[in-house]
C-alpha cells in the first residue's frame, strides 16, 4: 500500500490519494486511518446501493522542497549583474 502511494506521488506528482470506507467497516477504517494516517475528507450519504453511508477518505503526501542547483544560482547571480551594469 505504502508502495502504490510512493509511486503516485512521484509518478503523477499527486497531492493525495482517496478511497471509499463503509462506515461499518471498523476493521478498514481503523487500517486506513491509524495505520496509513488517511484522514475523513467527507461523508458520502447513502454511497453504496444498500444505502449505508461512507467515508471519503485521503492520505495527503508532503510536498517536496524543489532547492536550486548551484548552476542555477550561479546563473542567476551573472543574470542580474548584467542588468546592474547597464543601469
Amino acid at each position: 500500500m505504502r508502495r502504490s502511494q510512493y509511486e503516485m506521488q512521484e509518478v503523477f506528482d499527486a497531492e493525495y490519494v482517496s478511497l471509499h470506507v463503509r462506515e461499518s467497516n471498523r476493521a478498514a477504517f481503523h487500517l486506513y486511518r491509524e495505520t496509513l494516517q488517511y484522514e475523513i475528507n467527507d461523508v458520502e450519504k447513502e454511497y453504496y446501493a444498500d444505502g449505508e453511508d461512507a467515508y471519503d477518505m485521503r492520505c495527503y503526501f508532503k510536498r517536496k522542497e524543489v532547492k536550486p542547483k548551484d548552476t542555477d544560482a550561479s546563473l542567476l547571480t551573472s543574470e542580474l549583474s548584467k542588468l546592474s551594469v547597464g543601469a
